[in-house]
């Protein structure tokens, strides 16, 4: 909520778009890593709403943004997983491949 109301966020309030979609920055990244943690449906869910959310205020900058993050996340994730596969270069779970296949599960619907 702090984040929400900061003055870098609130500086921006003439322009309508980009309030609602730099508010739900931190929403999508933590909707994000719920739904990579455990593979329960209302958090898949959660996490498409958002991102159609985001979709919707069409600020094309933000959305390379929230594209961004949810690599930089889906790559920290993958690095900080304790499953590396056996010959440790690539997980048997990727979190890459999981970003993807949820960004476009959610982009399809």
């Amino acid at each position: 909520m702090i984040y929400e109301f900061s003055g870098t966020v609130l500086s921006f309030l003439n322009l309508y778009n980009i309030v609602p979609a730099v508010a739900l920055l931190p929403w999508i990244g933590w909707s994000f890593l719920r739904s990579i943690e455990s593979r329960s449906w209302k958090r898949l869910l959660l996490f498409g709403l958002l991102l159609v959310l985001q979709v919707i205020a069409f600020e094309p900058l933000l959305f390379l943004c929230v594209v961004f993050l949810l690599a930089a996340l889906a790559l920290i994730h993958m690095l900080q997983s304790d499953n590396r596969g056996t010959d440790g270069n690539r997980p048997p779970n990727c979190a890459i491949e999981k970003t993807e296949s949820l960004v476009i599960e959610s982009l399809s619907h």
